[in-house]
């Protein structure tokens, strides 16, 4: 997602951000799927400088995530 938005590819990053909120609903991260859909609404509107904070703060969130989800495995 830090790709596509350092390219300036706001649909690209909806996108990715759309999948993520998706995954994020299938294990019951709600925190972090909201993150995702403020990114994805922020990335659909074309605003980047709310794209950029809302990727800040997502970014964080899905890194403690996938620490969660290694200590499982």
């Amino acid at each position: 997602m830090q790709d596509a938005l350092s390219r300036g590819d706001l649909e690209s990053l909806s996108r990715f951000a759309h999948s993520c909120k998706s995954n994020c609903a299938a294990m019951g991260a709600d925190d972090a799927r909201l993150l995702c859909l403020n990114l994805e609404q922020a990335a659909r509107a074309a605003d980047t400088a709310q794209s950029t904070a809302a990727l800040a703060l997502l970014a964080p969130r899905l890194v403690a995530l996938k620490a969660a989800l290694d200590e499982l495995s």
